[in-house]
């Protein structure tokens, strides 16, 4: 992997850790925009040192930083900061929290265990990059339907009351979700009007049935 990859990485664990640019910036020490030019890949080849410090701040124990930056990011110690990072990690050794339960000798098993790390860690960014796009969907959605309310808030508030009562609770009924997977996993846009009308009958005509064999309470 590339060092311009660290720059997404970077971004993954801001959001993850709720830190903000600027705000990871000071504690760097470095200008208030470097973090959003580091990760927009407008810094190619940052120093080792920065990227210590950036990786120490989420509570990367150190040995790892080093296995990260010369194993993943393909950037190595220079000569000159060795013998500083190992004093760093000496001072510091009381202070780190032990994030990492396991102490990781250098051997094989090391290096399978921080690659299935690292593995999971790119999962949880692929993750947190679909939510922000689907974050940025729902926004589009709210400000559609608000501008739909305002046409017919009539018919946009039954819409939204149905929406309300389909997505409440989903997480703990799996029948509902099952539903819920099926109805909105075709794109109704594109189907010809006269198909969206037979849709609709086809809904209406299976709800109708539905009232219709309910039993009738004779008492």
């Amino acid at each position: 992997m590339k060092i311009t990859e660290f720059g997404k990485d970077v971004r993954h664990l801001r959001k993850k850790h709720g830190v903000g640019s600027r705000e990871l910036s000071r504690q760097i020490g470095k200008a208030e925009t470097y973090i959003s030019q580091l990760e927009r890949g407008q810094i190619k080849k940052p120093d080792y040192d920065i990227c210590f410090k950036i990786l120490k701040r989420f509570d990367f124990k150190s040995d790892k930083i080093k296995y990260l930056l010369e194993n993943h990011y393909n950037l190595e110690m220079p000569d000159f900061v060795t013998d500083e990072y190992r004093n760093y990690d000496h001072l510091n050794n009381h202070q780190e929290e032990d994030t990492y339960s396991i102490e990781y000798p250098v051997d094989k098993i090391q290096k399978n265990i921080l690659d299935k790390e690292f593995e999971i860690f790119k999962i949880d960014q692929k993750l947190a990059t679909y939510l922000d796009r689907l974050e940025n969907k729902m926004i589009s959605i709210k400000d559609m339907m608000q501008d739909q309310y305002r046409k017919d808030n009539v018919g946009m508030e039954s819409i939204i009351n149905s929406l309300y009562s389909l997505f409440n609770d989903l997480d703990k009924d799996k029948i509902k979700y099952k539903f819920m997977q099926e109805l909105f996993k075709y794109d109704y846009s594109n189907l010809p009007d006269e198909l969206k009308m037979k849709v609709i009958a086809a809904i209406d005509q299976t709800i109708s049935d539905e009232v219709n064999n309910e039993p009738i309470n004779k008492d």
